[in-house]
């Protein structure tokens, strides 16, 4: 009986892990997002995006891989396009990516819910709180 309740247990934990990174997996468009600072919120919406131009879309995959595609890097406006890993832990989105020769490691806070996915984290100095929207493609 222990060993069936064990297996049991093993078997639930497994499959809502899978279930939790499927539901992350596919394209993520950005529509909006904000950041909160010492100044209050500053805001920019689904069409001040659209009207700049601006695109920023993941595309993660089932085997652990993304992809990071944005021309709202800088002022620049030049599309760059990232690869990386990440892995859903809780509510703790975990990305590494390469940037020029700097392997980078970043941690969200991610709130998804339907088709809506909220990402979150506080600058290194604690001065900043970025949210990030995204809509699944």
């Amino acid at each position: 009986m222990k060993t069936s309740l064990f297996l049991l247990l093993c078997f639930i934990s497994i499959t809502a892990s899978r279930a939790q990174t499927a539901d992350l997996t596919g394209t993520w468009i950005m529509f909006e997002y904000s950041w909160t600072n010492d100044q209050g919120i500053q805001k920019t919406t689904e069409d001040q995006i659209k009207a700049s131009g601006g695109v920023t879309e993941y595309i993660f995959t089932e085997d652990g891989n993304f992809k990071l595609t944005s021309n709202m890097a800088d002022e620049s406006s030049n599309t760059e396009t990232y690869d990386g890993t990440w892995k859903l832990e809780e509510n703790k989105l975990m990305l590494k990516l390469k940037i020029g020769e700097e392997i980078m490691e970043i941690v969200w806070n991610a709130e998804l819910k339907d088709n809506l996915l909220n990402l979150s984290r506080v600058s290194p100095d604690g001065k900043v709180t970025l949210v990030n929207s995204f809509k699944r493609k």
